[in-house]
């Protein structure tokens, strides 16, 4: 269970106005329980207010109102301390003061900072898997900002993609969670971005799963998911490979980063799931790869990655009948440019080879590799793609080498047929 008392930071929230805040249905009734037993102790509410508000720097009226139910949010420093003065004064063992801890902490429903036009979150007490996906999203493709300021220190969370599929997954991650709708915002050079500013947010990321602000290239696999089990580092990896995991033309799936260590840890699960991959050293990056997926294989992967997300549903692409019709030619490029994109890699796009074909009309391999300027066997991860929608035919010339194919571009758009998820 999460510790949620750990998102105060008495160097870091200076006044209430920056004290995370919390409430909950069972909340003033277990505090007022607390207080009762401290008043026949023949202390007075009035002195613990006093004694609280000295400790944290607050007015003496500020954990007044809490007490009386003027206010049915409570500070979490406030309840901090009220829990520590139970225990001194009434004389409780750590396995009592534990126990009541875990208790307020069980009553509570809702946490918020700052005013009180302040986002309200759900409050999360453990890792599940919904968690996990987020921070293994965060992992791969998220930032996060730690601003200093005279009332304290404000959080900035950012994660951007190319893929608006990745993001609407993220944001749905996000809402069943903690409760709220975030916006998903199209950012520069094409690609979309989730932010949010919110300090019980960031202190999670932070806290709990240790995440640093600002870079984390060298940050491994955080604790609290190396201690969970299978399904909990499963989802991780969901969050994680559905961001910054690559589905490539030629049926396989790879991963690569720059930190070995965590390639290790990714390999290490990846095995305990059942998933054929095998590690790659190659100039100073580390990588991830499995071979040529069958059939079978495509479906099993299929469920590690995100619900309708881009990587997914190329997946999908190529299990299924490739059935839906294409209106001209310009809506073909725009719809094949965007689910099969330039790759880094080899520097050339899906269209650069259609339009080569289209010039040439009828060619062989090496011929079309020579045109387009790349190699035939990266030539190979885009002819089943054009074969399966028709835009590409393949038959020999020569009834004496029938095993020696020729390319032939098909004219007739109307022919051509693409995923139908892509249209």
């Amino acid at each position: 269970m999460f510790d949620l008392f750990k998102l105060y930071n008495p160097k870091e929230d200076i006044g209430p106005r920056s004290h995370v805040r919390c409430k909950g249905k069972n909340l003033t009734l277990i505090t007022n329980e607390l207080i009762n037993e401290m008043i026949t102790k023949e202390d007075k509410i009035f002195y613990v207010s006093k004694r609280i508000a000295k400790k944290l720097n607050l007015n003496n009226d500020t954990p007044l109102k809490m007490f009386r139910k003027r206010n049915e949010w409570f500070s979490i420093a406030v309840l901090k301390e009220l829990l520590n003065e139970w225990k001194i004064i009434c004389k409780k063992s750590n396995k009592n003061f534990l126990n009541k801890k875990n208790q307020i902490i069980n009553s509570i429903e809702y946490l918020s900072s700052g005013t009180s036009k302040t986002i309200i979150l759900k409050a999360v007490k453990i890792n599940n898997i919904i968690f996990a996906q987020i921070a293994g999203a965060h992992h791969a493709d998220g930032c996060l900002f730690k601003e200093f300021t005279k009332n304290g220190v404000s959080y900035k969370f950012q994660i951007l993609d190319y893929y608006k599929g990745n993001l609407e997954y993220f944001e749905r991650n996000f809402s069943e969670l903690f409760g709220i709708k975030l916006k998903i915002k199209k950012d520069k050079q094409n690609s979309w971005s989730i932010s949010i500013r919110n300090k019980i947010f960031g202190r999670y990321l932070e806290i709990f799963y240790e995440f640093p602000t600002g870079n984390k290239t060298y940050f491994n696999l955080p604790k609290i998911i190396k201690k969970s089990n299978l399904n909990i580092k499963k989802n991780y990896i969901q969050g994680f490979i559905t961001f910054d995991g690559c589905v490539e033309n030629d049926k396989t799936i790879s991963l690569g980063i720059a930190n070995k260590e965590l390639i290790e840890e990714f390999y290490t699960i990846f095995k305990n799931l059942g998933y054929k991959i095998k590690k790659i050293e190659k100039k100073g990056y580390f990588h991830l790869k499995t071979p040529v997926l069958n059939r079978k294989e495509i479906l099993l992967w299929k469920k590690l990655f995100g619900e309708r997300t881009e990587k997914q549903l190329k997946l999908n692409s190529f299990i299924q009948l490739y059935k839906d019709k294409i209106k001209n030619f310009n809506e073909a490029m725009l719809i094949l440019n965007k689910y099969f994109p330039k790759q880094n890699s080899s520097k050339i796009s899906i269209i650069d080879i259609i339009i080569s074909l289209k010039n040439l009309r009828e060619c062989n391999k090496y011929e079309l590799a020579n045109k387009t300027n790349i190699g035939v066997s990266t030539l190979y991860r885009y002819i089943h793609i054009l074969e399966k929608s028709n835009i590409l035919k393949r038959k020999s010339k020569n009834q004496k080498y029938p095993n020696k194919l020729y390319f032939y571009y098909n004219p007739y758009i109307k022919e051509w047929r693409l995923p139908n998820y892509l249209s």
